[in-house]
This record gives C-alpha cells, sequence and structure tokens, in this order.
C-alpha cells in the first residue's frame, strides 16, 4: 500500500491512498459477506443467498463499494496513526478508483491541529510589561507637570511647587465619590426612604456593626476591581502583542466552533432577558447568517488565542491536574445541575490553563 501525505494551503492534510489490485482483491470475501448479510432474495434465508445470485441481482460493484469500506476504515486509522497526524473532525473521504480490475486509490481531506510557530513570548510578555510601566510613568509625570504651580515669592523670584499632595486628595475624593455612589445605588434597592446610616450597614450581617465598616469593604472591593482591571489590561495587551508575531493557519472547522459557541451565548443571552431569539434578529435587522459573518474575524482570533495558550501550557507543562478540574467542575455542577459534565469539564479544563498560562506571562 502506498500513502502519499500532502499539506494543503487551509492548512489541513490530504491523504491519498493507493492499494495494489492483488491486495485490494483479497478483501472480496469480506465485502461479500457484508453484501449477503444485507440483502433479502426470495427463496433465501437472510445471509444465506449465494454468490452468484447475489452478484447477478446487484451486480459487482455492491461487493466492491463494501470491499473499499472495509479497506478505507483499516488503512485510514494506520495512515493517522503512522504519520502522527492530530486529527480534530472527520475526514471527507472521495473514492478515485473502484474496480476489480485496477489498484485501489481513495483521498482523504483531513481537518487537522493546527501547527503553530511559537514566538519568544517570555521575552514579548516582558517587553509588554516594560511599555506598559514606561506608560504609567509617564502618564504619573504629565499629570504631575500640569498640577505643578508657579508661586512669586517675596523677593520676586519663582519656586515650583509640586502638585502630588492634591493627586493624592483627588483620588481619595474620587474613591469616597464611588463608595457614595454604590451605597445609594444600594440604599435604592431597598425603597424609598432607606437612610444609609449604622442601621442600614448592620443589615448585611454582623460583620458591619457600622456605617464606616461597610464603606471600608465598599472600598476595598473597589480597589480590588481597579487591580483585577489593570491587571486583565495587562493581560490582553500580551496576548494582543503574541497574536501579532505568532505563525499559525487556522482551520475554518475551528473558526466555525468558535462562531457556534458565540452564537449559541448570544442566543442563550437573549432568551434569558425574556425575548424571543427570532424576534431579536428581526429587531436588529439580521439573519443568523450574517450575525455568523459579523463574527468571523473576532471567533478568528478568539480560537488563534486558545491554540497559543495551548501550546505554551504543553511546552510549559501548566496542564490543569485532574483534582484541579474535578473540584471547579463539582462546583460548577452543583449551581447548574442540568449542564452537561462532559462540556463543563471542557470549559473548565480550558479556564484553568489559561489562568497558568496567563499568570505566568505576566510575572
Amino acid at each position: 500500500m502506498k500513502t502519499e501525505i500532502k499539506k494543503r494551503e487551509d492548512g489541513d492534510v490530504e491523504i491519498n491512498v493507493t492499494m495494489p489490485n492483488a491486495e485490494f482483491m483479497k478483501y472480496w470475501d469480506k465485502g461479500f459477506k457484508v453484501v449477503q448479510e444485507k440483502v433479502e432474495i426470495d427463496g433465501f434465508r437472510k445471509g444465506n443467498a449465494p454468490k452468484d445470485v447475489i452478484v447477478s441481482k446487484y451486480g459487482e460493484m455492491a461487493v466492491l463499494e463494501e470491499m473499499a469500506n472495509i479497506v478505507i476504515n483499516e488503512t485510514y486509522i494506520k495512515s493517522i496513526t503512522d504519520n502522527k497526524i492530530n486529527v480534530i473532525d472527520h475526514p471527507h473521504i472521495h473514492v478515485v478508483k473502484l474496480s476489480a480490475a485496477d489498484d485501489f486509490v481513495y483521498m482523504a481531506h483531513v481537518p487537522v491541529y493546527p501547527e503553530v510557530t511559537l514566538p519568544d513570548y517570555k521575552k514579548i510578555a516582558k517587553e509588554v510589561k516594560s511599555n506598559l510601566a514606561k506608560d504609567t510613568k509617564k502618564e504619573e509625570d504629565n499629570k504631575d507637570a500640569v498640577d505643578k504651580v508657579d508661586i512669586k515669592n517675596g523677593n520676586g523670584n519663582k519656586s515650583e511647587v509640586s502638585g502630588k499632595s492634591d493627586d493624592i486628595k483627588d483620588e481619595k475624593k474620587s474613591m469616597e465619590a464611588e463608595i457614595d455612589k454604590v451605597l445609594t445605588e444600594l440604599a435604592a434597592g431597598r425603597g424609598e426612604g432607606t437612610v444609609v446610616d449604622d442601621a442600614f450597614a448592620q443589615s448585611f450581617g454582623e460583620n458591619f456593626p457600622t456605617l464606616e465598616s461597610l464603606r471600608a469593604k465598599v472600598r476595598e472591593n473597589l480597589e480590588l476591581e481597579k487591580v483585577s482591571v489593570a491587571r486583565e489590561k495587562h493581560r490582553a495587551a500580551i496576548l494582543e502583542a503574541l497574536l501579532l508575531s505568532v505563525e499559525c493557519k487556522m482551520p475554518k472547522i475551528i473558526i466555525e466552533s468558535e462562531i457556534d459557541r458565540m452564537m449559541g451565548q448570544m442566543e442563550h443571552d437573549v432568551i434569558n432577558m425574556g425575548n424571543k431569539w427570532a424576534d431579536y434578529l428581526t429587531h436588529a435587522g439580521k439573519t443568523e447568517e450574517s450575525l455568523r459573518k459579523e463574527y468571523e474575524e473576532i471567533a478568528a482570533k478568539r480560537a488563534l488565542s486558545q491554540v497559543l495558550l495551548a501550546e505554551i501550557a504543553k511546552k510549559e507543562s501548566l496542564i490543569p491536574n485532574a483534582d484541579e478540574i474535578d473540584v471547579e467542575v463539582i462546583r460548577i455542577m452543583t449551581m447548574t445541575p442540568d449542564a452537561k459534565e462532559e462540556n463543563v469539564k471542557g470549559h473548565v479544563t480550558q479556564m484553568i490553563m489559561n489562568e497558568k498560562v496567563l499568570k505566568m506571562l505576566e510575572s
């Protein structure tokens, strides 16, 4: 048997298999047996009709087609195993030549996991971190320069007074204003006339005996949120820089799968808000086809991001272990018991792996 492997421009693989006629015809008995078990011929019990009767009624091609199926099932698996082809979906198989007198030839178009040429991701992450630090310093310097004021002293000379203390005061005022806004919104949720005082704070539990203790907790949450936003900005900058440097041909099937996921999430959100998916599309002036088209670019980017993170995780041995995965799966399944455990496990595995990689890169 001769096997040729070709890489296509779209990143998929084409497998061309040729089996010599002498080898192919050895499968005649197996192919005939399959046909014999399928057909029903008057005067014979199913599975017992003789060869000449079956071939006379259904033709030689019926047997050859079953022989082809058997050979493809055996040789396709061997081809991808021997050549270490990382298949991600079912192949599209086309029989090129099938007869009792010629070699048997078929071609398999196989979607495969993309090959990724990783950039120097640690160096890129370090550069991004450095640039973010420079940008932050520049913003602080510019703000400080604006805040500096000239004051004439008694001798007519000028001296500069830094406005940094004023900056700190402004930041504190801004934070207190944010806290007031949160508390006002919480009070509004309790009904008109709710007073923001110690009694109001105590209604949130024994950990908040005074209004000041509640304000302290809100302040802590807001500060953590700012840290989280800064972290996400840092991670997004790293990922963007990596995407600009990576080389990879993304298979269409992976992009389509990501679009499916995005469409499913959008429909789920629309229905959760009490609307009908069809009504939403009509109101937005879109069709599912046009929406899928809109999602193509971002889906391709998300898919590439995931492949990139997975390759880094593999190289750095940052794959989640079973215990890490099980703990999170149990937590999610407890909250959403109707979810499919297999889907949840896949989501959790990807989520934990991404977190490990991004944490490594940002450090």
